[in-house]
This record gives C-alpha cells, structure tokens and sequence, in this order.
C-alpha cells in the first residue's frame, strides 16, 4: 500500500511500525528473540540476578515500541481531524493521546528501574504503563479497523 508513496509518514508506518506490528504476529520468534538477546547480553553487565528482569526489559521494551507506535498513528489522527474534521474534532483524540504519553512515561521509568536492577519499583510502573497502552491500542485497533471498513 505504501510501497510508492514518497510521504514520510507513509515511510514512518512502513518500517517504524510495520517491525513492532510485524513483531506481534508471524515474527514475533524474531522480534522477540532479538529482545530477549539484548537482554541477556545486558544481565552480566548490569548483575541482574533471575528471570524477573529479564521479563521486564522485553515486555517493557515491546510495550514501549507499541506505545510509540500509538503515539505516532494518534498523532496523525489529530492532525488530519484538526485539519479537516471541522471545529471540535479534534478534541476526541486528545484524552487518548494523553494517555498513550502517561503510559508511555511509566513504560520508559519502568525500563530505568529495571537497568538499574531495581524490579520492586519496576514491576508497578510496568503495570500501570501496560494497562494504559493496552487500553490505547486496542482503541488504536478498533479505529483502525473502522477506518478500514469505511472504504
């Protein structure tokens, strides 16, 4: 679809989120792998100790690529509905933008907290950041899917 378009948001959705949408279907053994590889390169140096950060940097890190991606996808969404929605439109996409960047901001503390191997402040933030990006793509999802019936 976007193959020909010499837009930068068409070249931002082909690759920056075409490898995080990739990697949650058929790649996910590559996507996941390769995250979990930065891990365990980064255990012996930061002294993690167990599993538990291990789990948290990967699903932290993969949280956080989908939140971005989000982040990215509602933003063009606000533009064109500031643009071209008419007065008003726009207000439906703030509430979700804001919460993709309080999610995001916990996903991203929860990665430091884990670097510096501290999983009992890690494990809440993760948490908090997992449920409100959750909730942002599957609203992503499901407009995505509106919009895609629509034509």
């Amino acid at each position: 679809m976007f193959h020909e378009n010499p837009a930068w948001w068409a070249w931002i959705l082909k690759y920056f989120i075409g490898i995080w949408a990739y990697g949650q279907g058929w790649y996910a053994p590559l996507y996941y792998g390769a995250l979990t590889a930065i891990a365990y390169s980064l255990r012996s140096r930061l002294g993690w100790q167990g599993r538990r950060p291990l789990w948290y940097f990967v699903i932290g890190v993969s949280l956080t690529h989908g939140a971005i991606c989000a982040l990215i996808l509602l933003i063009i969404l606000f533009a064109a509905a500031a643009f071209g929605g008419g007065t008003g439109a726009w207000i439906s996409v703030i509430f979700p933008i804001a919460l993709n960047i309080f999610g995001l901001r916990q996903l991203v503390r929860s990665i430091a907290e884990t670097l510096r191997n501290r999983t009992d402040l890690a494990k809440p933030r993760l948490i908090r950041g997992g449920v409100s990006v959750g909730l942002i793509l599957a609203l992503v999802f499901f407009l995505g899917s509106q919009l895609t019936n629509m034509h």
